[in-house]
């Protein structure tokens, strides 16, 4: 699952989550930034590979515009299929 990161720091900022501590928008999108280039370094220094190729995966879902039981939908297609 992926969503663009101005979305994904628009839906973790709305949520208001006690561990987050970005007092905009943007300060939650940097914060998004930053913890997805250590995420980065840790599974390449670790395992050899980058997360965010998506050639890595079997199923790619955008969820920047769909909603929960879009999302589900979408998981259960393909499912079906196997």
């Amino acid at each position: 699952l992926d969503a663009d990161v101005k979305v994904r720091a628009q839906r973790i900022f709305k949520d208001k989550r006690p561990d987050e501590s970005a007092k905009t928008p943007e300060d939650m999108e940097k914060e998004i930034t930053e913890r997805q280039e250590s995420e980065s370094k840790r599974y390449m220094e670790y395992y050899n590979i980058n997360q965010y190729d998506k050639t890595n995966y079997d199923l790619l879902i955008d969820t920047s515009e769909l909603s929960s039981e879009e999302i589900v939908n979408k998981i259960t297609e393909y499912l079906e299929k196997q």
